[in-house]
């Protein structure tokens, strides 16, 4: 091992400067900007001072539940519609007789028209 490492320093001397190609560097891993450390510690310190925050100063608030019940009235009326949309899905349709229905169109006659025309 030893060996391979004097090996490796003596090529590393012997190479001709001349002979390497010249090569540009590409930065892979970009260092954030001054705005995104700036945004990340606003952020960091949001974090601390919400989980740093003292529970004991805050004040008890009472909330009223508004969970206003039906009056009377509208219970009746409730009542009143549901037992008419039940009566009406249950009406038996056998007890109806059937009916003739007569259309009576009564068309103007002339004289009708002319007296009509003439009135407007």
């Amino acid at each position: 091992m030893a060996d391979t490492k004097k090996a490796l320093l003596s090529d590393i001397h012997k190479a001709d400067i001349n002979s390497f190609h010249h090569v540009d560097t590409e930065e892979k891993d970009k260092l954030p900007t001054d705005k995104e450390i700036a945004q990340e510690k606003t952020e960091q310190e949001l974090r601390n001072s919400i989980g740093d925050f003292n529970k004991a100063k805050l004040k008890p608030a009472v909330t009223a539940e508004k969970n206003s019940l039906p009056d009377k009235t509208t219970i009746e009326k409730e009542k009143t519609e549901k037992e008419l949309i039940d009566s009406i899905s249950d009406f038996k349709k056998d007890g109806l007789k059937h009916a003739e229905t007569k259309e009576k169109v009564v068309l103007p006659s002339k004289d009708d028209i002319e007296k009509e025309k003439s009135g407007a």
